[in-house]
């Protein structure tokens, strides 16, 4: 079985081979974007369950 490819800076690469800074801008924010989006779910979540 072949490696699984990753797209990363306009180009296809092997996925052992994609590397990712952890200060980048996207990435810091992506991830803040979903501990946000979690945390409101958890809160409808509970909101559905208290009715």
């Amino acid at each position: 079985m072949s490696e699984p490819l990753a797209y990363l800076n306009d180009r296809f690469m092997p996925a052992s081979q994609a590397k990712l800074n952890i200060y980048d801008l996207g990435i810091v924010l992506g991830a803040t974007l979903t501990e946000d989006a979690a945390k409101q779910l958890e809160g409808l979540e509970a909101e559905a369950f208290a009715v």
